[in-house]
């Protein structure tokens, strides 16, 4: 398999990366017209043939199984229905929502300006999170950005003296 190409990072046997690995999944499928076949769902159409619809299956049941890492690819090597071994993945991995949550809103609560060397650093750890967070069903408002920078001491004090 060395020789295969990506499009997207595989899922670790761990399911550490399963958020982003997820998100690039659907995406791709998307891109593909895929993304129907997972839901075991026709789209609404009438035209495709059984054939093609088990090319169609066929074909996200190797895209899935190519960005896999090795040990899930042994483990799901009997899985054939995309759907079915999809949802065995989301079954495995998909609490992660939940077990995130918390962490996440810990690090968002820790999140300190003054903890990196630059603003670019910073944005992207706050960006960060917040995608994350909006995986796991926590939505940040713009507000509640404001107001988490606008609280930090270094920055409320800098504001205060320039006023």
């Amino acid at each position: 398999m060395s020789n295969l190409k990506h499009q997207f990072k595989i899922l670790s046997i761990t399911g550490e990366n399963f958020i982003t690995w997820n998100n690039n999944l659907i995406e791709y499928l998307s891109c593909e017209g895929l993304n129907k076949t997972l839901e075991g769902d026709n789209s609404g159409k009438t035209t495709d043939d059984p054939e093609e619809m088990e090319k169609k299956k066929s074909k996200v049941n190797r895209i899935i199984k190519n960005h896999l890492d090795d040990g899930l690819q042994t483990e799901y090597s009997n899985a054939k229905d995309p759907k079915i071994l999809w949802n065995k993945i989301k079954a495995r991995f998909g609490h992660q929502k939940k077990v995130l949550l918390p962490s996440l809103m810990d690090q968002w609560n820790k999140l300190r300006f003054q903890d990196y060397k630059t603003v670019i650093a910073y944005n992207s750890a706050m960006h960060q999170i917040i995608e994350k967070l909006e995986f796991c069903g926590k939505t940040i408002t713009e507000k509640e950005k404001l107001e988490f920078f606008f609280n930090f001491p270094c920055i409320s004090g800098i504001i205060a003296t320039t006023i």
